[in-house]
């Protein structure tokens, strides 16, 4: 799952691509990423962890209030903080 997550974000990033329903259904794969996440091996979950971080930064260039959205799901399992400002993206959440 967080492969998917990956190849789409930078998939986005590469393509300018800014589809609602896309970003939609990274976001919902990468909340079952991070709810996942307590149920794996520590030395797994600083795998995950460590991707998910590289996730939430590259996610920054996409726009669309994806790199928002993002950085709200991983906040709490990542060192990289969700913004104070709300996404001005609808959202299917």
């Amino acid at each position: 799952m967080v492969s998917l997550v990956e190849a789409g974000t930078e998939q986005a990033f590469d393509l300018g691509f800014g589809d609602e329903a896309y970003f939609g259904s990274l976001e919902r794969v990468l909340r079952s990423v991070v709810e996942a996440l307590p149920a794996l091996a520590e030395s797994d979950r600083r795998s995950i962890v460590q991707r998910l971080q590289r996730v939430a930064e590259r996610s920054d260039s996409t726009g669309w209030g994806f790199g928002d959205a993002v950085r709200e799901i991983t906040a709490p399992v990542t060192s990289i903080p969700a913004r104070c400002a709300p996404s001005r993206r609808r959202s299917n959440r």
